[in-house]
């Protein structure tokens, strides 16, 4: 994996579980004395891959992504791709991106945790990724791209993919339950000598394993309706509603506990 010699890398992870969450893309420009201001690219400044769209709020933005599997139940089909949208980020001392996100998941992505219930195997992934190199789509590398797995919650990784990841995946797939995320994240990195790439996709192609099998959808920043899938159930429930903070330089990572829904 190429390494960004001399960066200086913080990351501030934000995960929060609750009944409702304010809903944000909202990309922030650092400048090294501890300020922040909201970075705008405008609709424009958005690049567009897959089943995907971007919405405008102000200067938040929705990402759909999997948009032609809204509400798939368990047996339906989905092509094997990376659909998203990215941000191409101007050099400074760093940026900040706080976001929401409902996303469902009928697949895994997840090799090492066991399962009673399904099987298991690096499948569907949602990420959020900060990096130096390129656009995620445009980065050649194999499953993992997060270390640990996230098997049915979170991670936030910086030592498999370029720069600074957030990433959801579902814990095994052919049980008649789904996976799912509500709630928020954030990542931060600085240090950088070079321009940003910000990319929030799913991503259902990358090797080892890759098929049509299983569907995934969701949206980050959800402004408008985001359906719950047909049939099945989520599993694993959540306790009641609470706020997870941590901050440090270098990797922080969680796993998600999910809210079942009646």
């Amino acid at each position: 994996m190429k390494k960004i010699v001399g960066q200086i890398l913080m990351v501030v992870a934000v995960l929060f579980m609750a009944t409702s969450v304010a809903n944000a893309v909202v990309i922030y420009q650092l400048d090294g004395q501890g300020n922040q201001t909201v970075y705008d690219p405008g609709l424009d400044g958005w690049t567009i891959v897959g089943d995907s769209t971007v919405t405008q709020f102000g200067s938040d933005y929705e990402v759909k992504v999997g948009t032609n599997n809204w509400a798939s139940p368990e047996g339906g089909s989905q092509v094997s791709a990376i659909r998203g949208a990215g941000v191409l980020l101007p050099g400074a001392f760093g940026y900040k991106i706080d976001f929401t996100a409902q996303l469902y998941t009928w697949d895994s992505y997840n090799n090492t945790v066991p399962s009673s219930n399904g099987s298991i195997g690096y499948w569907d992934v949602f990420a959020v990724n900060l990096n130096g190199t390129n656009f995620y789509w445009n980065i050649a590398a194999n499953d993992p791209i997060v270390t640990p797995d996230p098997a049915g919650g979170a991670v936030v990784d910086n030592t498999v993919f370029p720069g600074i990841t957030w990433a959801f995946g579902g814990l095994d797939y052919s049980n008649g339950g789904f996976e799912q995320f509500i709630g928020s994240g954030s990542i931060t990195l600085s240090g950088l000598t070079s321009d940003y790439y910000l990319s929030l996709v799913l991503d259902t192609s990358r090797n080892p394993s890759a098929d049509s099998n299983y569907p995934s959808y969701g949206a980050f920043n959800p402004n408008g309706n985001v359906p719950r899938p047909e049939g099945g159930e989520s599993e694993n429930p959540v306790p009641e509603p609470s706020t997870l903070l941590l901050l440090g330089g270098g990797l922080v990572g969680l796993f998600f506990a999910r809210k079942k829904l009646s």
